[in-house]
């Protein structure tokens, strides 16, 4: 019988226990690893978040303390998913926006839209308001909105809610449905229709089922977190979408207004998408703009007791270095976007701190904007009847020229733009004729009469928002004064409105 030597069966059984070895590593249990569940907030509602918002927009200076409120129209948030829903939520949308201005007034919602009035329906309009255009408030804005999807049996295991709507524990049941529905809202010039850049806001929420029923829980996803909202059973979808309603025109009016509204629905400051909003907000702002609202914040937090100018004087430029100062940036006493953020944070205010002088820069004052109107015969002329007579209008600074013209018959028409000059933006210090080479004529028909124009202008380029009374060219106008343009014209723009008349006096006919 052979034998066999001890190194050589050491050399076959090692080998073998290593492979046994190996394959049991290859086959041990793995960990499995749960989602980590996101950041989340638990509502009932968005109740406290329109009252929050109410008091924001107060402490930035909008409403009726303030710079006044803003009209709004609308025609509702329209079903356009086809499945009838049903009605426009019109109530709903006016609702909320009486919510988030109870206090403040900073916006005020009128049912009548200005693009969609027939002749009869401003006439009837005007004569309620006693004949007056000017006692009319017009809507500058227009809030609409439609709900785009609804999904009423979707996999919730497809969803990135549903983490948070079914605890993080969806991947064991086959039975977990849900309810997905989708609203957009918009906003857009009431006068032209035209969406403005920026100002829309979509929001999804899911909403669990029970078999055939919606349970009551709904989660909502933004910015990287999750809302989860309690609905009422009763209500079904109806609780949904005014969630939905609510959260998106909190978006669309903060933004407009260019306050913080993150803040109300807890959202923090160092957000991505909040940092992203808040560059574009200072990069889209004016020079004026930021000073005026560095100062008035500046004012509320105890750093500067002056006026509200718009403007960097020798009080202004201290207080904004004392803050920096106290707020760990640099005091340079410039406006800077790191500056702008901190003071439209929530974070408690940096106590005022003792400083050196920062050198102070050349205060930049804007000269007023002026128009000057004559004709040749001067800003008192005098003519014939059946006399033609011209307009020269020069402003100092670029701005929108808009001319109105009462003849002896105390009609009113619109002589400048028109049809065959139609650009209202005119350069500084440029000689506006009127009507220059148009084919058509100013004939002083009556004598023993005076007739007047009235040209305004301002900085604003507000031609594309002009109320409708005010749009048709060389055509009577419904109007009885022309004080009624002025009063149509002011709230159109936050900038300065100027004017200048001519009164032309008529005597008895030539030979």
């Amino acid at each position: 019988m052979p034998r066999y030597q001890p190194w050589w069966i050491a050399g076959i059984v090692l080998p073998l226990l290593c492979l046994g070895c190996s394959s049991l590593r290859t086959f041990q249990p793995t960990e499995s690893v749960r989602p980590q569940m996101p950041p989340v907030r638990n509502i009932t509602s968005f109740t406290p978040a329109l009252r929050c918002m109410d008091d924001l927009l107060a402490a930035y200076g909008f409403g009726d303390q303030g710079i006044g409120g803003a009209f709004l129209t609308g025609e509702g948030v329209l079903d356009k998913t086809g499945k009838n829903i049903g009605g426009d939520n019109l109530d709903v949308l006016i609702a909320t926006v009486s919510q988030m201005a109870t206090h403040s007034g900073a916006y005020k919602f009128v049912r009548y839209n200005p693009r969609k009035l027939s002749l009869d329906e401003m006439e009837r309009l005007r004569l309620f308001h006693g004949g007056d255009f000017g006692k009319i408030t017009w809507p500058r804005y227009d809030l609409s909105g439609a709900i785009t999807q609804l999904d009423e049996n979707v996999d919730a295991r497809s969803l990135s809610v549903s983490v948070v709507l079914f605890g993080g524990d969806v991947g064991a049941s086959k039975d977990v449905r849900a309810t997905v529905v989708s609203v957009d809202l918009n906003l857009s010039d009431a006068i032209t229709g035209q969406v403005l850049n920026g100002m829309s806001a979509s929001n999804t929420m899911a909403i669990k089922r029970q078999g055939k029923a919606l349970d009551g829980g709904g989660a909502i996803q933004k910015v990287g977190l999750f809302f989860t909202v309690s609905l009422d059973h009763n209500e079904g979808i109806y609780a949904a979408l005014r969630a939905l309603i609510e959260l998106s025109t909190i978006e669309i009016l903060g933004k407009l207004a260019k306050v913080p509204y993150w803040q109300c629905l807890q959202i923090e400051s160092t957000n991505p998408e909040v940092f992203a909003i808040t560059r574009d907000w200072f990069a889209g702002m004016s020079a004026t703009q930021r000073l005026s609202l560095t100062q008035r914040v500046l004012v509320q937090q105890g750093y500067y007791q002056g006026s509200i100018t718009g403007l960097m004087d020798s009080a202004t430029h201290e207080a904004v270095a004392r803050y920096q100062a106290a707020a760990n940036l640099i005091p340079s006493g410039r406006i800077d976007l790191d500056l702008y953020r901190r003071l439209i944070s929530t974070e408690a205010a940096p106590r005022p701190l003792v400083t050196q002088p920062v050198p102070e820069p050349v205060a930049q004052r804007a000269a007023p904007l002026q128009l000057t109107l004559t004709t040749p015969r001067g800003n008192a002329p005098v003519y014939t009847a059946r006399e033609v007579f011209t307009l020269t209008a020069q402003v100092s600074q670029e701005a929108t020229l808009l001319c109105y013209y009462r003849d002896a018959q105390q009609r009113i028409s619109r002589l400048y733009p028109n049809r065959f000059q139609a650009q209202a933006r005119v350069p500084a210090t440029q000689d506006i004729a009127i009507p220059g080479s148009a084919p058509f004529a100013l004939r002083l028909e009556s004598p023993e009469t005076t007739e007047e124009v009235l040209c305004v202008a301002t900085p604003d380029d507000m031609s594309p928002r002009l109320p409708a009374p005010l749009r048709p060219d060389l055509t009577p106008l419904p109007l009885a004064r022309l004080e009624d343009i002025v009063e149509l014209l002011r709230p159109l723009t936050s900038e300065s409105l100027v004017q200048a008349r001519v009164q032309v006096q008529v005597g008895p006919a030539g030979p």
